[in-house]
């Protein structure tokens, strides 16, 4: 497939949307712990009710540029619109997946300045949320390769769809963005896939920080699990 950069920037936020919605529901049930939006936004602004906005128009804006690079890609190996297209995707979501991983540490440090008391530091590859960590975001990058060799392949075959296919990205991302910054002022990331109910919102600002501060302090000594220690602090929610 020759490279064409509307197509490939237009499928490349279509795979993002993909892989994000994946990770909102992973985090909704509980199975991922880290929040990538609230870590993006931390790095480059104060916490406050907007870190998470900046942070996921961040996010699309570096899956629209990766988009640019997969296209190149599938150029200079020759890749044709074929199913066989959408393993390479995913191929290439690995490579991906191992170029991406690292910056977790570097933007855990960046936002350190931000960091609110009882936030564990996520380590390299973000080692220290557990081993499911790394192997979901692994998962939700071949799903965006897979996604963008799909896109950008329909797009290429016929691009009369390219306009609706633009539309259609710019909607869904405006979307998602809004629900994610909804879930996140009412605490939904925090508690509802915790199944627990908000017992401790009646607590003023700096009785929830400290008392997630002892319970760090608690793991930290090795007093409670990893689980527990995530079960502990979110049962201390920020009224936002």
């Amino acid at each position: 497939m020759t490279f064409d950069g509307e197509s490939a920037v237009i499928a490349g936020l279509a795979a993002t949307f993909a892989m994000t919605l994946f990770y909102v529901w992973a985090l909704w049930v509980g199975w991922l712990h880290l929040d990538f939006a609230r870590l993006l936004g931390d790095g480059v602004m104060r916490h406050g009710p907007g870190t998470v906005v900046v942070g996921l128009l961040l996010h699309f804006a570096s899956g629209g540029a990766f988009g640019l690079l997969y296209a190149a890609l599938f150029d200079i190996v020759g890749l044709s619109p074929t199913p066989i297209a959408l393993l390479v995707g995913a191929g290439f979501g690995v490579f991906h997946f191992l170029l991406a991983m690292p910056l977790i540490h570097l933007a855990g440090n960046l936002g350190a300045r931000h960091r609110l008391p009882g936030d564990v530091n996520p380590g390299e590859w973000g080692i220290n949320y557990g081993p499911q960590e790394a192997g979901l975001r692994l998962v939700g990058h071949m799903l965006y390769g897979t996604v963008m060799a799909a896109i950008y392949s329909a797009l290429k075959v016929d691009p009369a769809y390219r306009t609706a296919a633009l539309a259609t990205a710019v909607v869904s991302v405006v979307g998602l963005v809004v629900l994610y910054q909804r879930l996140f002022q009412q605490g939904e990331l925090e508690i509802r896939r915790q199944g627990q109910a908000p017992t401790q919102r009646h607590l003023s600002t700096d009785e929830v920080l400290a008392a997630r501060a002892r319970v760090q302090q608690r793991f930290e000594q090795g007093e409670i699990t990893f689980d527990e220690y995530q079960r502990q602090r979110r049962s201390y929610a920020i009224d936002p």
